[in-house]
Parts: structure tokens; sequence; C-alpha cells
């Protein structure tokens, strides 16, 4: 966020013009690189059963949660394509990371790599947490080894 927020006093909205005027099919093909970064939206559903209120809860973190991605990746996008043009962007083999090394210099770069760490690390501890639950729920409806549905008496969580 704050390499996208610095870079944007280098944007360039001429830069934007293949990807808004001539056709979608550009925006299609790049999207459809981008699916796997939506894997997570349905991590709050895996999750209901430790959730408080889940009929509630689960549908507002589903519409905000990928409303909030939807405008960071779409932004931080656009100021990507801004910084570097369409040609330099589709060039590099880490566009994002070019366009703050270009505006905002050595301190952007650094921005992106932090950003990037902290993003798989999230990841990662997302798809552990989920992972565990789904075992867990295989293992309730005896669909796995019934030993995996067990909840330790104390702590409450899968064992």
């Amino acid at each position: 966020m704050m390499s996208s927020s610095g870079a944007v006093m280098d944007t360039n909205t001429s830069s934007l013009t293949p990807i808004l005027g001539n056709s979608v099919s550009g925006v299609l093909g790049e999207a459809a690189a981008f699916f796997f970064t939506w894997d997570g939206f349905i991590r709050p559903a895996i999750m209901a059963g430790d959730v408080k209120d889940p009929k509630r809860s689960i549908p507002f973190a589903i519409v905000v949660g990928l409303g909030s991605a939807a405008i960071v990746f779409v932004g931080t996008a656009a100021v990507t394509l801004g910084v570097l043009g369409a040609p330099s962007a589709g060039a590099d083999d880490l566009p994002l990371l070019a366009a703050a090394a270009k505006a905002i210099g050595r301190w952007g770069t650094w921005c992106v790599l932090i950003a990037a760490w902290t993003a798989a690390l999230g990841e990662l501890t997302g798809d552990l947490l989920s992972a565990s639950r789904v075992g867990l729920a295989m293992g309730e409806a005896h669909e796995l080894p019934g030993r995996l549905g067990a909840i330790h008496p104390k702590f409450r969580t899968p064992h």
C-alpha cells in the first residue's frame, strides 16, 4: 500500500489506454493469471464453526474481503501500469517490484519485498488453519479416520 500510494505521483494515465480503451481481452487474459490469488475468499466459510454468529459474520467477511482485495488489486495494477507502461510491465518478470523501484527507489523495493513476504506468510498460516478444520470436519463425518475428528477436551482444538 505504501509503495502504491507513493507511486501514484509517478503514474502516467496515458499508460492505461491499452487496458481501458481497446478491448477487454487483455484484461480477461491477465485476470485468469491472477485467479489463484482469490482462493482465500472461501476461508471464512470453512472456519464458520469457530465464528460467533456465523450467519451474520461470514457473508459480511466474504463481501468485505472480496471488495477490499479487488480495490487493492485493481489499484496496484493501475499504478504499476501507470508507472511502467504496458510494454515495460509486460516485458518485466517482476513488474510490481520494477514500478516501486522506479517510482520510489530502494525504499519502494523493500516495501514490495516485505509485503510479498508478509502476504506469503499470511497465506501459509491461513492454509494451515483451514486445512486443520477440513480434516476435523471430515473426521467428524467419518470420511477420514475418526481420530481426526477428535477435539482436545482442554484446549478445544483438533488433535
